[in-house]
């Protein structure tokens, strides 16, 4: 249900317009008599959209177009007044007005097309903040992204990547956008076969997504643990063009679990032992 604030000092035309507007079946009208009435009711109530006339008592309908804006700049604001005032349309269109409709002698088909421009401007204003939302969102998971996403050939050569790249790999996201290293260069040689087996493994099953871990090599020299989480696009005829994915760096974890298993296999290893230098030289080994 839309909530509509209408605003005259005309008793009979409030009421007329309340009947017109909510007989739509989807309007609900809350009415004021004037502009500081209305104030009032902004401040308490939960509003979608006003439909204000231009000459109220105390503060008219510019006044309080001005204070709208101040306090709720979103607001979809619909001026309503009398035919033949031009001043006050240039005037209520630069100060932030959506919309202006002349009164006339059908008010039915004015409430109608008021009722119209209501719902669209709330449909857009919907729009408009769920749009701004989902940004927010998409960049705050960018921002705090600690992973890579990729993009890269059969061949492993990189299409692309983006996030945590020189803290990861040591390598600039330069050098590796730029082409100048391709993935095959930082997976430690052991573990390439990981890649392309998985690679073989999705060329027979096109549903299938894949999660493998293996080392890569840093610019530094030194050995970290990787997970990739992959999946895989395809040509119309079936065949793999590029793979989509992102890699976490997962060193600690398995130095965590390397160092509970090495313990394990030293306890069970000290429980079986029958000499003193048998104990020494497995925990010299461990």
């Amino acid at each position: 249900m839309i909530r509509v604030l209408l605003a005259d000092d005309e008793p009979s035309l409030l009421e007329v317009g309340k009947i017109l507007l909510e007989h739509t079946g989807d309007i609900e009208v809350v009415t004021a008599q004037n502009g500081d009435e209305a104030m009032d009711i902004l401040r308490s109530e939960h509003l979608d959209a006003i439909i204000s006339d231009y000459q109220m008592p105390g503060m008219d309908g510019i006044t309080f177009l001005q204070k709208v804006r101040i306090r709720y700049p979103d607001m979809p604001f619909l001026m309503y007044t009398v035919l033949g005032q031009e001043d006050v349309v240039i005037n209520a269109l630069k100060n932030g007005a959506d919309y202006y409709l002349p009164k006339g002698d059908d008010p039915g088909a004015e409430f109608n097309e008021l009722a119209s421009q209501v719902r669209r401007m709330v449909k857009n204003n919907a729009l408009e903040r769920a749009l701004h939302e989902s940004e927010e969102r998409y960049r705050f998971i960018i921002e705090n992204f600690n992973g890579i996403a990729f993009e890269r050939k059969p061949d492993l050569s990189v299409i692309f990547c983006h996030g945590a790249i020189e803290p990861i790999t040591g390598y600039a996201s330069e050098e590796i956008n730029g082409k100048e290293i391709s993935w095959d260069i930082l997976v430690h040689h052991e573990d390439l076969p990981l890649l392309y087996d998985a690679m073989k493994d999705a060329e027979k099953d096109p549903a299938l997504s894949t999660d493998i871990e293996y080392r890569i090599i840093t610019k530094e020299g030194e050995v970290r643990y990787v997970q990739e989480f992959a999946h895989y696009l395809r040509k119309k005829s079936g065949r793999i063009y590029a793979v989509q994915g992102t890699i976490y760096d997962i060193t600690e974890r398995r130095q965590m679990v390397d160092q509970l298993i090495a313990q394990r296999d030293l306890g069970l290893g000290l429980a079986a032992t029958r000499s003193l230098d048998a104990a020494l030289e497995l925990c010299l080994s461990t």
